[in-house]
């Protein structure tokens, strides 16, 4: 059961974020709209555009979604709010029966808001973060589980002795 709890928790979007890759020109998708940044708590900016969210950020343990660096993010939101923006992303899975829209690019007028090669860094980074994190939320689940056992057997110990 821990293992299979493990797996679907984090192991698979482990997994994905390990094995991610920049996907190939026939994937990347467009969508055009009305920009909109909506905070998420402990997630960062979401970009909102015609309803659905675009995330720039990885797929586990609370990642930023907010595609732009924390000193110039301000401004850039707000030089891009209520503002009609071309968007460019694709399906990165997520669990098994999910995905996320991840972006690729964002343009306003054209011009790239995104720094050159953002999306490969990203990935990179992912990919070298995620055996540490898989290996860190491994050994909590752990003693997560070791705690839960070592309550209970204190519970039948103190519930079989008579008073």
């Amino acid at each position: 059961m821990f293992l299979f709890g493990y797996l679907f928790a984090f192991g698979i979007p482990f997994g994905y974020s390990y094995f991610g890759k920049p996907p190939s020109l026939e994937k990347v998708l467009e969508s055009e709209g009305v920009a909109h940044f909506q905070y998420r708590m402990k997630q960062g900016y979401m970009l909102l555009i015609n309803g659905d969210d675009y995330t720039c950020g990885g797929l586990y343990l609370n990642a930023d979604s907010s595609c732009f660096h924390l000193a110039e993010g301000v401004e850039r939101r707000e030089f891009l709010e209520g503002k009609i923006v071309t968007v460019l992303w694709f399906q990165q899975p997520a669990h098994l029966f999910d995905s996320v829209r991840r972006v690729v690019d964002i343009r306003y007028e054209g011009a790239s808001q995104l720094p050159a090669g953002y999306l490969e860094k990203r990935l990179q980074s992912e990919r070298e973060n995620a055996k540490n994190d898989a290996l860190f939320a491994s050994v909590l689940m752990l003693l997560g589980l070791l705690f839960c056992e070592w309550v209970d057997r204190v519970r039948r110990r103190n519930g079989s002795r008579p008073d």
